[in-house]
């Protein structure tokens, strides 16, 4: 794998962490026997197939068949190369490199626009930050951050700029420094003109909120008008870097404090994660001014095992609120939903209530039943009869919908109790919906993306039963990863003739890996290697146990078994020739192939 950084130094990073502890910043794992277990990453699940182990420092889904050592991880995590990855991890583990590293050069030229429109939105934010703090032009937007109650400390911590109100100030400001424009607006910073196409800002007279992705690179920008002007809000958009479905506003700076308690509150736009910042809450996030994802739900649930949706309370933000709630709950995840009084959103809420109410409402949240059951009852007159029954009717829906009996149940006796009806009917009524909503989920209409039967199209197939030689080569590779003296042995007996191509592959790299200087250790091993399928064999391979008691019978077994292989399909192939000739009538040659089986067949007797 080509890159500037020297082995010793990548080594140095690598052995810095414990993969247990960096992997747990992502998966909520718990420990299960030698292993740690949790929900995989990579592919959507509902039962835990993805394994860390910490004396291997080593991970492996066995599900998706994801696997690797804690670079290979944070590669697919954070969608990094593998210089970026050092250089990610080198920062993390307060290992300074030679300046000369910290330059990494593009290897693609994906990855050259890619690190271009990083720096691109780096400038951009300092620029919208010096404006909104250290000019004149910024007083309008320190007013309003005044009135809606934004501090200098929590806008500095957010990086709130102000983009003048300039058709080309930052079109200029790139033009200076030899920007690409055209790639400008590919990145969604300026706009073209359809008549002329002249690029100008897209961004004017606008608050500037810097949207950053899970590293806290600044990847787009959200600008909220200071004036009565349409849109109020502007997203940039999106661009191959930038996908608003993936992203959740504030979610590198509130991780921690989600991790630490196992617990996102759901917020819908910037200045509700901004206010409720201030009041103290430091693990809330919010979509893009879009609707709430499945890609999204699935970040949160890397993360968090409880969601508190935190929405308007108006009409919109209340069925904005239900969505999501459904989908987070196809995720797993435990949700619950806060009600405001008087339609008010949390911004406006804490501004007229204080946040210490704020923080209680919180904590007086609704399971997403209870919310729905207060909603319906606004919506529908339960006074009148034909009302009520629709009311009914709708909860009885939601209720069935409910996994545990116990809740179910639950709910049940509080509508027989307010509304005087028999249980047993509500009961028998339920029942009937819960069956009609099952016959209707079978088959395509099972979502997709989360049902763990179907896990998202792949298709994992059941175990057979291999072949003698292919079991005998992949305890060889398992052997050869853990102890050069084996390698050894195995490289003087069998060489490159191995049968089956991935483990031949996994051979090739293991001698060199030794032959090099290295000693056994396969978290460094799956370093060296630069095909995915075979770093997902390696780190699959490396999960298993190897014997204390091996003995050098057994290990002769395992040889002879890969050697015996192409004996046995040179035997079946003469054995067909011969049926040949003696149905042609040749007895001759036929007896000729007769001896030379025999003689093959005492080959394979002296396993």
């Amino acid at each position: 794998m080509a890159t500037k950084i020297p082995e010793e130094v990548i080594d140095q990073i690598r052995s810095s962490f414990n993969i247990v502890d960096f992997i747990g910043q992502y998966v909520h794992l718990r420990k299960s026997g030698r292993s740690y277990m949790g929900l995989c990453p990579f592919h959507s699940e509902k039962s835990p197939s993805f394994s860390v182990l910490e004396d291997k420092q080593i991970f492996h889904c066995f599900g998706c068949g994801e696997g690797g050592n804690l670079i290979s991880f944070v590669m697919k995590i954070e969608g990094l190369t593998f210089p970026e990855a050092m250089l990610f991890l080198a920062e993390k583990s307060g290992i300074a490199l030679p300046n000369q590293y910290h330059e990494v050069q593009p290897t693609t030229e994906e990855s050259s626009e890619k690190q271009t429109i990083f720096k691109a939105y780096s400038l951009a934010a300092k620029l919208y930050q010096h404006i909104l703090f250290q000019t004149d032009y910024g007083d309008p937007a320190r007013e309003y951050m005044k009135r809606r109650g934004i501090s200098s400390e929590t806008a500095e911590v957010f990086e709130l700029g102000f983009a003048p109100d300039s058709w080309d100030f930052v079109t200029q400001f790139y033009e200076k420094r030899g920007f690409n424009l055209a790639l400008m607006h590919k990145a969604g910073i300026l706009a073209q003109r359809d008549f002329d196409r002249k690029y100008f800002d897209l961004f004017r007279n606008r608050l500037i909120f810097p949207i950053a992705d899970s590293q806290g690179k600044i990847i787009a920008f959200g600008g909220r008008i200071l004036n009565d002007a349409q849109p109020k809000y502007l997203n940039s958009p999106e661009h191959p870097f930038f996908n608003k479905s993936r992203i959740l506003f504030n979610l590198h700076r509130a991780k921690n404090e989600i991790r630490r308690k196992r617990q996102v509150i759901l917020f819908e736009g910037y200045m509700d994660v901004i206010a409720a910042w201030e009041a103290g809450v430091r693990n809330g996030v919010a979509s893009l001014g879009t609707s709430f994802t499945e890609e999204q739900a699935k970040i949160i649930k890397r993360n968090a095992d409880q969601v508190v949706i935190c929405y308007d309370s108006d009409s919109p933000g209340i069925e904005a609120a239900m969505k999501a709630a459904y989908i987070l709950q196809a995720a797993e995840c435990q949700v619950r939903v806060v009600r405001f009084e008087d339609g008010l959103d949390p911004d406006e809420y804490i501004k007229k209530y204080g946040k210490d109410k704020f923080i209680a409402t919180l904590n007086q949240s609704l399971t997403v039943t209870s919310f729905k059951m207060e909603y319906l009852r606004k919506r529908h007159d339960v006074s009148d009869e034909q009302e009520r029954l629709v009311f009914i009717h709708e909860m009885l829906k939601q209720i069935s919908s409910l996994r545990s009996a116990v809740e179910r149940d639950h709910y049940l006796r509080l509508l027989a109790e307010e509304f005087h009806y028999s249980l047993e009917a509500l009961k028998e009524e339920q029942r009937k919906l819960f069956y009609q909503q099952k016959k209707a989920e079978k088959g395509d209409k099972l979502p997709r993306k989360w049902n763990n039967s179907i896990d998202n199209g792949r298709h994992v197939p059941h175990k057979t039963l291999l072949p003698a030689h292919y079991n005998a080569e992949k305890k060889l590779i398992i052997l050869m990863m853990h102890n050069a003296d084996w390698a050894e042995e195995i490289k003087g007996k069998i060489g490159g003739n191995f049968n089956v191509d991935e483990f031949a592959a996994l051979a090739a790299y293991l001698y060199h890996f030794y032959a090099i200087g290295n000693v056994a250790d396969p978290s460094k091993f799956i370093s060296e290697l630069d095909d995915e399928k075979l770093i997902q064999k390696a780190s699959e391979l490396a999960m298993e146990e190897v014997p204390d008691d091996l003995t050098s019978r057994a290990l002769a077994d395992y040889i002879q078994q890969v050697l015996n292989y192409p004996i046995l399909i040179e035997i079946e192939r003469l054995k067909t020739e011969q049926k040949n000739l003696e149905k042609q009538g040749d007895s001759l040659e036929a007896a000729k192939i007769g001896i030379e089986i025999l003689q093959l067949r005492k080959l394979v007797k002296k396993s």
